[in-house]
């Protein structure tokens, strides 16, 4: 997709309206409206903050659920950041809830050197089958991919998944 000053779909964020339409009606987040638009999460952000947009009163991912069925167990919760995961401060370490749910998905932790990926991108599903553990190497190289990729539609890349790794078809 061309980005220049006359293309009305990467320049939809200057109009306030719909940026409230997008956020608060049909409750996309910042990056996920940045993916749409194809444009940087700092660009959506900065049009939020001009247009004096407040962020959306928080809805704990425990609602309706309890013990081992809800995202934070004993006591702690996680919420949802800007960038669309969910993740809570202890100290001054900040904890990704994807990492921690591979890990009792797996009964193990994320070794060093390797990163949880979202398999559909979407930071905020953290099913079972949408989290894969990745080389953190090949996860920036991914990532990589998909930013400079060409491709209208960036989802068009298609990897097999054989012995533990992914590889690109």
């Amino acid at each position: 997709m061309a980005k220049n000053q006359f293309d009305t779909h990467t320049t939809l964020y200057r109009d306030k309206k719909w940026m409230e339409n997008q956020y608060y009606n049909l409750k996309k987040t910042i990056p996920q409206i940045a993916k749409e638009l194809d444009v940087g999460l700092s660009t959506v952000g900065r049009w939020f903050t001009r247009h004096n947009l407040k962020a959306r009163e928080w809805v704990s991912p425990n609602k309706g659920k309890s013990g081992k069925e809800s995202y934070g167990w004993k006591g702690n919760h996680y919420r949802a950041w800007k960038d669309g995961y969910y993740k809570k401060k202890i100290g001054n370490k900040t904890i990704c809830l994807h990492n921690v749910l591979w890990g009792k998905y797996n009964n193990k932790k994320v070794p060093k050197g390797y990163v949880v990926h979202h398999l559909d991108c979407n930071p905020s599903n953290n099913n079972k089958n949408n989290l894969f553990l990745m080389k953190w190497n090949i996860h920036v190289a991914y990532h990589n991919m998909l930013k400079y990729s060409k491709l209208k539609n960036r989802k068009k890349f298609i990897f097999e998944i054989k012995n533990g790794e992914m590889i690109l078809k």
